[in-house]
């Protein structure tokens, strides 16, 4: 699994964008290649937001509705904590190895 890992980070980092600036057009493609990779990582995050929100409303829905009256609220909350998680991760101080930590050991629990 490691090292289907290091080829993914590999093909997707290296061998895409290198292939992408060969081709005729490249500038077209370079931007519909971004916005294939934009709208992908919009669609996990919209489903991983409506997943936990919903979680939280059918387990705590009372808590839910006393104190936040309405949903956009909590789906603020949790995206504002989501936010602060992913922080790490993007940050320049913390180097590519925490990106490749994260991608080994988030893909051997599925």
């Amino acid at each position: 699994m490691i090292k289907f890992n290091k080829i993914f980070i590999y093909l997707y980092l290296q061998v895409i964008p290198e292939a992408i600036r060969n081709m005729n057009p490249s500038p077209l493609w370079s931007i519909l290649f971004f916005l294939m990779i934009f709208m992908l990582g919009i669609d996990s995050q919209f489903t991983m937001v409506e997943t936990l929100v919903t979680t939280i409303n059918d387990e705590f829905g009372f808590y839910v509705k006393k104190y936040l009256k309405r949903r956009e609220f909590l789906v603020l909350i949790i995206c504002v904590i989501l936010f602060c998680l992913c922080l790490p991760n993007i940050c320049p101080v913390i180097n590519f190895n925490n990106f490749k930590i994260n991608i080994i050991y988030k893909t051997n629990f599925s």
